[in-house]
């Protein structure tokens, strides 16, 4: 149950993630055609960071999903236990 929990925490995180780097994209690309508010080389390193970490995502999604699976299997496994102690 702990693990569930915690699965679900790092999803609403990943997705927040997933969110702000789209939001700060849009922003700064807006800001690309306004150089008097950010010099041009700061807002193409930026884009490249967001663009990078949002290219990650997939990455974070698949851990997620094998430790939701390692979790389940950890619960059948002290389940399984759980039945064998009281036979």
């Amino acid at each position: 149950m702990a693990a569930n929990l915690a699965v679900a925490a790092d999803r609403l995180a990943i997705d927040g993630m997933a969110e702000s780097a789209e939001e700060q994209l849009a922003n700064l690309q807006q800001a690309e055609t306004r150089p008097h508010l950010l010099d041009l080389p700061t807002v193409d390193r930026v884009i490249r960071v967001y663009t990078e970490q949002q290219g990650d995502l997939w990455l974070y999604r698949e851990q997620l999903a094998r430790a939701a699976a390692d979790g389940d299997a950890a619960g059948r496994g002290r389940a399984a236990t759980r039945r064998a102690r009281r036979e």
